[in-house]
């Protein structure tokens, strides 16, 4: 593996100095390792979201373009009209979200949450 050098500011140096001297970590390396694949991950699970949102996005101007080139548009003689209809849909979504959100919590299954003290001292809490 090759060996790369990297300057850290004085506030990331002392955490990580911070991290090695709570047993967190052993060495410096193992610090930054950590924190570059909690970075890999979390721009995997940002990619995911947004292949999954931005195909929901294609899919409605898809529609929204079908729609026009069928004829089937409303032209609004000032803007307020459409800021109206606007608000009005985004309420009836912002209901429908609300409602699908509020299903699926009561219809997911209860967890039990426990809470131990490990040989360290600190509290961990395992949710199952």
């Amino acid at each position: 593996m090759a060996e790369t050098t990297i300057k850290l500011t004085g506030d990331l140096e002392a955490f990580v100095d911070a991290q090695i001297e709570s047993g967190a970590y052993a060495t410096p390396e193992d610090v930054v390792r950590a924190g570059l694949e909690a970075l890999m991950e979390a721009r995997d699970d940002l990619t995911a979201w947004e292949r999954e949102n931005f195909a929901e996005l294609k899919k409605k101007i898809d529609e929204g373009m079908a729609d026009i080139e069928a004829g089937r548009l409303h032209t609004y003689e000032n803007p307020g009209d459409l800021a109206r209809d606007i608000k009005r849909e985004g309420r009836r979504l912002f209901r429908e979200r609300q409602a699908a959100e509020q299903s699926a919590s009561n219809s997911a299954p209860e967890r039990a949450v426990t809470s131990r003290k490990s040989t360290l001292g600190s509290r961990r809490t395992k949710i199952s």
